[in-house]
Parts: structure tokens; sequence; C-alpha cells
């Protein structure tokens, strides 16, 4: 028999993500909320600040677009929302259980490719492509040449994702290109800045409500799930915690010492619009 693939951790993250925004939140989208300043930060208020977020990036489209591809398209909303607006649009994703999320809300015009952007194989070309929170996931040495590969001449790419910044210490959230390197990097390809748009402080917002959901239900739920296998099954819990005394500290640190909060966002990562022209 042939080596069964894994399912990529990342992808089962994002699968369980929509499956609890959906139920906790009646949420179909999976990037974060663009918090106005007539929008309060609450968990109650979190679909309309992701609508925001996906109003905002239509609003930052170039006139004369009609073909767009949505790398990392997630479950298709954004997708289905442009395909709306009058767009002809195609979406990527590499998780099978979001592709199929992603085709549940398409008509048969849309395309949805089942794979990493890096191995996608298409003689299609569009006129701008979109990589809403999904550029960090992919090394740039791969993104941008393949991005001009599918570009018609004079296409565009429109990233809307946030990257590192040169801040001394280490991030609690993970992710993201450093910025001044992809800076340099793109400089490198034929390709001209048009925006770059920081909305760190509309997006660092999300943060509070991550902060209120692991101090009010994950934190306590971690602490009565070790006191129950404590007390009643002590001696193979002591196994355990001996055997995983390292994840279950890093898990602690990262979740649990308050460092998912807006400041330490703002002070590590620059979350950005940019939207660059293929010359």
């Amino acid at each position: 028999m042939g080596k069964k693939n894994k399912y990529d951790s990342k992808e089962a993250g994002l699968a369980i993500s929509l499956a609890m925004g959906r139920f906790f939140l009646k949420a179909e989208d999976l990037h974060y909320g663009y918090w106005t300043d007539d929008l309060e930060v609450d968990v109650s208020n979190f679909v309309k600040a992701q609508e925001k977020y996906t109003e905002f990036l239509i609003e930052n489209i170039p006139e004369n677009i009609k073909t767009i591809l949505d790398v990392g398209g997630g479950a298709g909303m954004t997708t289905r929302r442009l395909s709306d607006k009058g767009f002809k649009v195609d979406c990527l994703t590499p998780s099978p259980d979001l592709a199929k999320e992603a085709r549940s809300k398409q008509g048969k015009e849309v395309e949805v490719f089942e794979c990493k952007f890096e191995d996608l194989v298409t003689e299609k070309k569009y006129d701008l492509i979109l990589f809403s929170e999904s550029f960090q996931y992919i090394p740039v040495k791969f993104s941008i040449p393949q991005a001009l590969k599918h570009l018609n001449d004079n296409g565009y790419i429109l990233i809307c994702d946030f990257f590192k910044t040169d801040a001394p210490g280490k991030s609690a959230l993970s992710g993201g290109h450093n910025l001044n390197k992809f800076y340099n990097t793109i400089t490198g390809y034929p390709l001209e800045k048009i925006k770059d748009i920081d909305i760190t402080d509309k997006t660092a917002p999300n943060m509070k409500i991550v902060d209120n959901f692991i101090n009010q239900v994950a934190k306590p739920l971690w602490e009565i799930a070790f006191k129950f296998f404590d007390m009643n099954y002590p001696f193979s819990f002591n196994l355990l915690k001996k055997f995983n005394r390292k994840k279950i500290k890093k898990t602690e640190e990262k979740f649990f010492e308050g460092r998912l909060n807006p400041e330490e966002f703002k002070k590590y990562k620059s979350y950005r619009l940019m939207l660059l022209k293929k010359g």
C-alpha cells in the first residue's frame, strides 16, 4: 500500500475554526475582523467586523478588473461575494474540507483548485490575484513568481495579511513574513507598489476577542481537565505530564500568560493591505 498523506495541522486548524465560528458566532468567514471606530470590540460584533474587512478588500480592487484568483479562499465566502459583485472568480485552497465548503457556495462557473498555490497548474491567467490572510503560509520565493506567471499583463497582486516587525523578542502569535525582508525581496521582481496601507490598528482588536476567549473559556477548561485527570487517573496522568513537560509548558506560556493581546500584536505584527502591479 502507498504511504498515506498526512492531514496538515494548519488545514485541520482552519476546518476546526470554521466549525466553531459557524456554531458559536454564525460566521462563515475565516479571516480577521476590521474594527472601525463605530464598532464596539465585542464578540457579538465579530461577524460585522469580518464583513467590514471584506468590504475594505473590495474597495481596494482597481477599476477594470474582471478576473480574480482568490488564493487560500477558505470556505469560499470571499469568492462568493466577489462573484456577486460581478467579478469572474476562481478559488484555491489546499484543504479538502474547505474546498468542499467552497464548492457548495459557488456556481458552476467558479473553479475551485484543490492544491497549494505553488503547485497550481492551469493555463488560466487573471487580472488580479488575491491573498487574503493566505500570503503568510506561502514562501515568497514561490508566491511572487507563481503569481506573476498567472497574471495577465498589467495585472495586480492584492495582499491583505500581517507581517512580522523587527521588534526585539518573540511573539506568542506565530506566522507572517518579515516585513522589511519582504520589501527588499519584491524589488527584484517587475512589480510596482500602488498601495501599502497599514491597518494594524483596525485588526489588532481581534486579539481582545481571543484574549477574552482564552481567559473565560479555554483556561478554565484546561484547568478543569488537569484537575479531573490528576484526581481520577494520577499514575497515568503523571506519566503523561512527565513525557510531555516541554509541550505543556510551551502551550501554557503561549496561551495562558496574557501574551495574545492587542498590544503584543501591534508590537510584533504589521497588518497591511498591499497592491502591487505587474510591470
